[in-house]
C-alpha cells in the first residue's frame, strides 16, 4: 500500500501501467444523460449484452485492461488520467461495474426477476454500507416509447429484504434508446441499496432489452472544449485505490445528442 510520498514516486516511475480508452461514438443519446459506453466499439472492446445476474471482473469482455493484481501488501491505484472527446460540454467518469444482469422486457408487465447482488464483493470492491455503489437501469435496445414508473423491489444493507423503490423507464426517444442509463434513486430512508430481487411496471409499448447494473465510481474528468485533451495526475484523482479485479469502463454525461469519439489512457500505478 501506498503510504508515503517515496512510495508514490516510486510507484509511478518504476511500477506503472497504461490502460488504453479508445471509443467509437454511439449516436441518438441526451445532452445532460448518462450514457454508458459498454457497448461502444472500439478499446476495450465492446462488452455483451448480459444475461442472467453475474459479478462481473476484469476478465470481462469490455472491461479496460492493462493492470496486473497486486501481491501482498501492495495495492492498484489511478495514478494519472488522459481523455479527449470529439464532442464539447462532456463529463466522463470510470466506473468499477460490480454486477450486472440483461434480458428484462419493456412489455412484460409481471414482476421480472433481477437478482443482482453485490453482497460477495464487501470488503474487496464495496463498503458494508454499500453507500459508494450506484444502481442504474441500462438499456441495450429500443424499449418502447411509453414512459412508465417501475417499482424495484430490493434488499438493503442491513439486510431488510422486500423494500421499493421507483424508476422511470421508456419515453420518446432519445430516453428509450440503447446505451441509455439512468439512475435508479437512492432510498429515502438513506440505507443503501444491497442487492435487487425484481422489477415490475406497465408495458413501454416495445419489448426492448434492458437490464440492471451496479457501479461503484473511480473517478473522472469534465472536458469542456472539443478535441481538447485534459489530463489529471495522482493528486487531482485522490488516487483512489482500484480493486485487484475490477471490471472498469466509461459512463458519460454528454454535451449533445451523441457521445463523440473518447480517447485517453489511464495509467494505473501498484505500490
Amino acid at each position: 500500500m501506498i503510504a508515503t510520498l517515496d512510495q508514490l514516486i516510486a510507484a509511478l516511475a518504476n511500477n506503472s501501467e497504461p490502460a488504453v480508452i479508445n471509443k467509437a461514438s454511439i449516436a441518438t443519446q441526451a445532452a445532460g444523460g448518462f450514457s454508458s459506453l459498454w457497448r461502444a466499439t472500439g478499446t476495450p472492446a465492446q462488452g455483451a449484452i448480459p444475461g442472467a445476474a453475474a459479478i462481473c471482473t476484469k476478465s470481462l469482455l469490455g472491461a479496460l485492461k492493462g493492470f496486473a493484481s497486486a501481491g501482498g501488501g501492495e495495492s492498484v491505484y489511478l495514478g494519472r488520467l488522459f481523455l479527449l472527446s470529439g464532442n464539447s460540454a462532456t463529463s466522463v467518469q470510470l466506473h468499477d461495474r460490480l454486477a450486472h444482469m440483461g434480458g428484462l422486457s419493456g412489455t412484460v408487465t409481471t414482476a421480472q426477476t433481477v437478482g443482482v447482488d453485490v453482497t460477495s464483493l464487501i470488503g474487496s470492491r464495496c463498503a458494508a454500507d454499500c453507500q459508494a455503489v450506484q444502481w442504474w437501469i441500462e438499456q441495450y435496445t429500443a424499449i418502447g416509447t411509453t414512459a412508465v414508473s417501475a417499482t424495484v423491489t430490493y434488499t438493503d444493507a442491513l439486510g431488510n429484504a422486500g423494500k421499493t423503490v421507483s424508476v422511470s423507464i421508456g419515453g420518446a426517444s432519445p430516453l428509450n434508446q440503447p446505451s441509455r442509463m439512468f439512475p435508479i434513486p437512492a432510498p429515502a430512508d438513506g440505507i443503501a441499496i444491497k442487492s435487487i430481487q425484481t422489477i415490475q411496471h406497465a408495458t413501454t409499448g416495445t419489448a426492448g432489452s434492458y437490464g440492471i447494473t451496479a457501479t461503484r465510481s473511480l473517478g473522472g474528468l469534465s472536458l469542456g472544449l472539443a478535441n481538447s485533451g485534459v489530463v489529471a495526475d495522482w493528486a487531482g484523482l485522490g488516487l483512489p485505490q482500484v480493486p485487484n479485479d475490477a471490471c472498469i469502463f466509461p459512463i458519460m454525461i454528454c454535451g449533445t445528442t451523441s457521445t463523440g469519439v473518447l480517447y485517453g489512457n489511464a495509467e494505473l500505478i501498484t505500490g
